[in-house]
């Protein structure tokens, strides 16, 4: 005998039998008990949830040798033949497949002739939003008056395609998604009746994954049965579908949270080393974060997310440490990125970029390198490392603006400029950076997390203030006018009227600070004495260049200020459009 798929097997047969729709099958079986069933019925709702299931049991129900009945028989031929699909008088049509005007014609034609076997005959239109304008228009006269021996049924997943002159000449029902509670229910039935032994959290891994159908949820297990054995597994599913696990989901929320973008691209190349499907991971990290946002916003989560009780102290964790408005953002930003990643030609490294993003956003804000939170409106504390002499993250950050600023050319007391009585130095600069972190991140906490975890002050040009950055993501970031005028707004609240900013991708900035040896030569041309701008002298001195020359051979560098041009010689920046 043939192998019936799990989802053909527990096909509903009667009312009683259908999950997750009363109000639906109610209704209905009040008009069969009363005699008032109506001409044309529209089933509307989501793939999975029993359109077609309950057209066929009202197919059965209005033809059952009984009597019109909410109860039928199942044992009488009419009966047996709606159930084996052998039925010449219920006729299900395929409305993708028959979408045009000479099909519905045909239709017509045959609406005429008397049923074969059975009180009536049933038409049950699939899909039927995929029917052409002039199709409908064809079926309009016909569905509002068919011959009494005629009962149409239409079944769709989208009634807003459907015109409205269909809609009012049928009584329309909206079937629901399903419960994570009524699929898990089920699905237990269906393990008990097959001898199936799953382990905990694999029915409901199942039912996370079906969306709110049930028919999916079945299949779901067929597929799990057939990879896995009678035992079975949420990782069976995991690896069938691709889909990521809930403790991968977590683990990736924590790194996230926790501003840790390296660990945050281990995870991702972990994942994608395991065949997980890109945009799946998307889609599963979207809906963690939506679960996320419930659970910070109230502490009523029975019945608003589809995870184990066990498991929801870890998410109220996660919750309260990210807070609502972060929350809210994230998720609408992960939203678009599953949606982006449909037509990505580079789909991890459109993944990658979102998530590095929110990462970055969640670095301390008004914290010193440390990582160590400091209440607002309180005085930043020493760097890491002050009393015993050991660099801090500060100390290491104060030591790359260091050699950024020998690279510029002079000490510091060449780049102050006094206005009303605020001096801007690189050395003052360094001094206030926690200071300036605090004033952005009351204003753009992304912006300040962008400084703290990714920017570095590397050089003082006048009034210009040049910020290195190691990644060229995040330095387009603060190129932004509205994360850079907020950077500008708290320099000016700090130095005067007239600060500007500019940023400048140094890659090898880190590495070089972390030299404690002697620079190199590129280094040592900064320690001639005397006039910075002097070429060094003696018979090696190289030829000044012709007008121009020197634009030409360092590209646009020769537009930037001196002291701005050599700081980027050094470490390998670029001006882009006026911009270091």
């Amino acid at each position: 005998m043939a192998y019936t798929a799990l989802y053909r097997e527990w096909r509903p047969q009667s009312f009683e039998e259908v999950v997750g729709q009363p109000h639906v099958t109610r209704t209905l079986r009040n008009a069969l008990a009363s005699g008032a069933v109506a001409h044309a019925y529209l089933f509307c709702g989501p793939r999975g949830t029993g359109k077609t299931s309950v057209a066929r049991i009202l197919a059965k129900a209005v033809n059952c040798e009984t009597g019109i009945t909410p109860t039928p028989c199942q044992v009488c031929p009419s009966c047996e033949a709606i159930t084996a699909g052998s039925s010449m008088d219920v006729l299900e049509i395929d409305g993708a497949s028959n979408r045009g005007i000479d099909e519905v014609r045909d239709l017509r034609e045959k609406l005429r002739l008397a049923p074969a076997a059975s009180r009536r005959k049933v038409y049950i239109i699939d899909e039927v939003h995929q029917l052409t304008e002039p199709a409908f228009n064809a079926l309009l006269k016909t569905l509002e008056e068919p011959p009494a021996h005629v009962l149409f049924i239409l079944a769709t997943t989208d009634p807003n395609r459907i015109p409205v002159t269909i809609l009012s000449r049928c009584q329309r029902f909206d079937f629901h998604r399903l419960g994570a509670r009524q699929i898990v229910a089920r699905l237990e039935e269906v393990c008990r009746r097959h001898g199936l032994d799953p382990e905990p959290g694999a029915l409901e891994f199942i039912s996370r994954q079906a969306e709110g159908s049930l028919r999916d949820a079945l299949s779901l297990l067929d597929q799990s049965v057939a990879y896995a054995g009678p035992a079975v597994t949420g990782a069976a599913v995991e690896e069938i579908l691709g889909a990521v696990a809930e403790d991968a989901r977590f683990a990736l929320a924590d790194t996230l949270l926790a501003g840790d973008v390296a660990g945050t691209l281990r995870l991702v190349a972990e994942l994608v080393d395991r065949g997980k499907d890109l945009r799946q991971l998307a889609v599963d990290l979207t809906g963690h974060f939506r679960d996320l946002l419930v659970a910070a916003t109230t502490r009523e989560l029975d019945g608003l997310v589809d995870l184990p009780e066990e498991s929801w102290p870890r998410l109220q964790g996660q919750a309260e440490l990210a807070g609502a408005a972060w929350l809210a953002a994230a998720t609408r930003q992960l939203g678009e990125l599953v949606a982006d990643l449909r037509f990505a030609s580079q789909p991890r490294v459109l993944l990658e970029v979102a998530l590095v993003g929110l990462a970055a956003e969640r670095a301390p804000v008004t914290a010193s390198r440390t990582g160590t939170p400091e209440p607002s409106g309180t005085a930043p504390a020493p760097p890491a490392g002050a009393e015993t002499g050991e660099p801090g993250p500060v100390a290491a950050g104060a030591a790359r603006a260091e050699v950024a600023a020998a690279a510029c050319g002079a000490p510091a007391a060449a780049s102050e400029v006094a206005t009303a009585g605020k001096t801007l130095s690189l050395e003052e600069l360094r001094r206030r950076w926690p200071e300036l972190l605090e004033r952005v991140g009351k204003a753009r906490k992304g912006t300040a997390a962008l400084l703290a975890g990714h920017a570095t002050p590397v050089a003082v040009d006048g009034r210009s203030v040049v910020v290195g950055f190691t990644l060229g993501v995040m330095k387009e970031q603060l190129e932004r006018p509205s994360q850079r005028s907020v950077v500008e707004k708290a320099l000016q609240v700090l130095f005067g009227d007239g600060v500007t900013v500019r940023c400048a991708l140094v890659p090898s900035l880190p590495e070089v600070a972390r030299e404690s040896g002697p620079r190199d030569e590129a280094e040592a041309e900064f320690d001639a004495p005397g006039d910075e701008d002097a070429p060094p002298a003696g018979p090696d001195a190289p030829v000044p260049p012709e007008d121009g020359e020197d634009d030409r051979a360092s590209g646009r560098r020769g537009d930037a200020p001196d002291p701005v041009r050599k700081a980027l010689d050094l470490f390998g920046g670029e001006i882009v459009d006026g911009e270091a």
